[in-house]
Parts: C-alpha cells; structure tokens; sequence
C-alpha cells in the first residue's frame, strides 16, 4: 500500500499536479478605461495629454504622434500607478491661425503590466488653441498689427522694462520650426515700459514705444530695419498708435505740457512730411485723463482724427468717458449719454459712423454716432460676466461692430460677440476658448478679408504670461 502511495505521488510530480492551487496567471493586457482633455483640450506642455487604465502599469515601449495639420512633439511619457500622461510640445503646428480645431491621434506603444502583458492604445485629441507665444516674466501690456496677408505681429513688454517683438513666419512653418519669429527691436524700444504697433497704408510695421525718456519714440519698418520717425509728448502714461487710412501716421497720448506741471491730457499729432504737427488739446476735464484710442471719422468730405479717452480725479477716484473730434483747429466734445459716461471708452470708425465701446464694471455698453447724436445698442456681454476687466472694439469688413471682453476666472472668462440683427451674437470660433486663468483681452483687429483676430494674455501661477492669438473668418 505504501509502495502505491509513493508511486502515485512520483507519477504526479511528473505530471506537474499538486495537491496545493496555483495562482492564475494574468494573461490579460491593461486596457484604457479613461482619457484627458475627454473633449476639447489646450495645447499647452504644462497640461500633459493622459491615458488612465484599469491597472498598473510597469513599462512602456514609446510614443507617437499622426494626423491632423502637422504633428505636435510629445515629450517622453511620465508613468504614475495606472496612468501614462504625455507632454504635448506645440513646436511642429502649422496653421495654427486657422480657426480649426487641431486633431491629433497620440500613441502609446508596448503599454505592458506589471506581468507583461502588452497592448497598443491610439486616442484621438482635440486642441482649441495654436502654440501660444511664451514670455520670459510677467507681461505688463501688449500690441497687435496685422501686416501683408493679414499676417499678425505682436509687441509686449514685461515687468522689469524690456520689450519684444514676434510675427507670423510662413518661412519659419515650412521647415517646420516654430511659427513666430522673435525680431530684434531698434535699442530705444527694447527696454521700453509699453509699446504700440500699426501699419502703414502699404503694410509696413509701425511701432512705438515709450521709455525713460517718458516720450514715445516712433519707428517704421523700412528697407534697412525699422528707421525712426522721432519723438512725441512729454511725461506720457499711456498712448495709441494709428495710420489714417491713406493718410499721415497720428499718435494720441495723455501727458503734460511740461514734465512734472499740471493734469495729464489728451494730445494728438500728427506726421506730415517728416515734421511732427500738434493738434492741440481738447478743453482740459478736472483730472488726469488716461486710456487714449485713436480712430478716424470719414463721415463728411475729410478725413478726421476722433479720439477717446477716460478722466479720473488724479488722486484716484470715479472714471468717466469722453469723445472727441476734430474740426478744422480744434477738438469738438461729443458729450456721451449719462449711461455711457462712466467707464473706459474705445473707438472705432469707418464711412457709417463712429463707434464706441464703454468698459463698465458689469457691461460694455456700445454706441453709435451718424449725425448729431448717440444711438445706444445696448451691452454687448449679454450679461455674460459678473466682472468686466479688459475689453477692445473693431469694426469687421462690413462695418459691423465685434466686441471682445474678459472677466475674473469662471465659466466664460474671455468671450467674443458680434452685432447681429440688433442683438449681440457670439462669434463662432472664438466661442471654444478655453483660458486657463484669468485672461486679459490686449487687442482685436479685423483683417481685408473680413476675419477677426483677437490676442489675449494669460498669467499662470508661475507669474509667467502666454499671449495667443486667434483668427475667425467673417462669419457668412
């Protein structure tokens, strides 16, 4: 009997049996059981695209990248317990001013667990935004001109008074580098405290910067780099930049007379034949006037600067707006209604009108003048934001007004809207963005062809700022 127990057990350890259970073996590969962005995301390195699965996951074999209109460049992919989160660099974009949202179908190959077991995974992701331009500190302000081909630049400056200057390279995207080309700026401007930029009637880049010396220094973009076309104004706080349409370059400032005496004001002057001509000051408001925007009226047989402009007690108190034109040799008051008196004004005009747009603390009221008075067109955040702390106007193609406008962070802090029908409709296109902090609406323009381009600053916790620009085609 003995014998027959140890020949069974000799049989069984030759078979493989045992008398105790063996644990399973996972023969089963991780699978993917979430995703983010899960819809509309940014392209933004600092917001890695991520991968969740059901298990752990011990090795990866790579990554990759297809589809879309270009590829971006993920980084290499960082494993956390079930995750795989892959940086999504934004260098190798190409179109990225096209209102089109990015499709971009990321891999990740050999995704094994802890026992081996291997798949492949591919998740397509959408990105609602083109590689923003990052600046080196915080930015204090910001420019935007469109050039040839409504070919956007950008000037800013950041807190320790240095200035910089980028524009859309179409060379730069055929060798696949990055889209905008950091230019060098003539050394009165690179350490300018604000700067401006327009165009001239042929194209050419203007800017303007203001310095130590407190005046703005004009320069333009000529053959041999940008040459200067001198100095405006005197203690100057803040400026506007415009060409009349066909016509001389002007600046609008508010400054002094003389450094250190007086209220600051409203000046304008205006470029003929290389010689700088004063235009004067409107009747002096109680206060320090601030915030200048430039348009030109082309309602009569001339062609006329209108201005814009807010006045504050200079010790600080209630803002209020005013408006401007002139005629013959001297300004003309264009008193406001009492609605839209209070607040930061912004100008435009074409062959209807003059248009203005009045920042308030919950609105931004728009209004027209034709003739002799204000039409109100109500407020053109719809009662979008709780606060209202940036805002710009421009007139598209069709003389229609568009309305950019942000707030404190929430559900829509950044939002873009158009005069439809006499009620102010969101732009679409602008209407996915998706601003990660509070942003900062620095300026919109409107292209010949129509389109509209909005560029709006955003300071992340790192007290780094991230301009992007947009454009949106008129809509049909």
């Amino acid at each position: 009997m003995t014998m027959r127990i140890a020949a069974a057990a000799t049989l069984a350890a030759l078979l493989g049996c045992s008398d105790e259970r063996s644990p399973p073996q996972d023969r089963t590969a991780p699978r993917l059981v979430s995703r983010a962005p899960d819809a509309a995301g940014r392209i933004d390195e600092t917001t890695p695209a991520l991968f969740v699965f059901d298990e752990a996951i011990g090795r990866i074999g790579g990554v990759g990248a297809a589809g879309g209109d270009g590829m971006p460049d993920p980084g290499w992919p960082l494993l956390d317990g079930r995750s795989v989160a892959v940086p999504v660099w934004p260098g190798y974009l190409v179109r990225a001013l096209d209102p089109r949202a990015f499709e971009f179908q990321l891999q990740v190959l050999g995704v094994a667990d802890v026992a081996g077991n291997a798949t492949d995974v591919a998740e397509t992701f959408t990105f609602v935004d083109g590689p923003p331009l990052d600046v080196p500190g915080a930015a204090t302000s910001a420019s935007l001109a469109l050039g040839p081909g409504g070919r956007p630049a950008v000037a800013w400056t950041v807190q320790d008074s240095q200035a910089w200057l980028a524009r859309w390279s179409e060379e730069l995207l055929t060798h696949g580098d990055y889209a905008w080309d950091r230019g060098d700026l003539p050394w009165p401007i690179a350490s300018a405290d604000a700067v401006d930029l327009a165009t001239t009637p042929e194209g050419a880049l203007v800017l303007a910067g203001l310095g130590g010396s407190r005046s703005v220094e004009v320069f333009e973009d000529g053959l041999w780099g940008f040459e200067t076309r001198g100095l405006v104004g005197v203690d100057v706080a803040a400026f506007d930049v415009r060409y009349a349409p066909g016509g001389a370059l002007h600046v609008a400032w508010t400054g002094r007379e003389t450094l250190g005496a007086g209220p600051r004001q409203l000046r304008v002057a205006r470029r003929d034949a290389d010689v700088w001509t004063a235009l004067g000051a409107p009747a002096p408001e109680s206060g320090c006037a601030t915030a200048p925007s430039l348009a030109f009226d082309r309602t009569g047989y001339d062609l006329v600067p209108v201005a814009a402009y807010a006045a504050a007690p200079c010790e600080g108190g209630a803002t209020t707006a005013h408006v401007v034109r002139w005629s013959i040799a001297s300004w003309q008051d264009l008193p406001l209604p009492q609605t839209a008196l209070s607040g930061v004004p912004t100008i435009a005009a074409d062959a209807s009108g003059t248009w203005v747009a009045v920042r308030q603390d919950q609105a931004v009221r728009v209004l027209r003048r034709d003739g002799a008075g204000w039409t109100e067109l109500g407020d053109a955040t719809a009662g979008d934001l709780a606060q209202v702390s940036s805002a710009a106007l421009a007139l598209d193609a069709s003389g229609v007004p568009v309305v950019a406008y942000a707030g404190a962070a929430g559900a829509r802090p950044l939002g873009v809207r158009r005069l439809v029908d006499g009620s102010w409709a969101p732009v679409a296109g602008f209407d996915a963005l998706l601003p990660g902090t509070a942003a900062t609406v620095e300026a919109l323009e409107t292209d010949a062809s129509g389109g509209t381009v909005l560029a709006w600053r955003e300071q992340d916790p790192g007290a780094r700022s991230r301009l992007y620009v947009r454009r949106v085609p008129l809509p049909p």
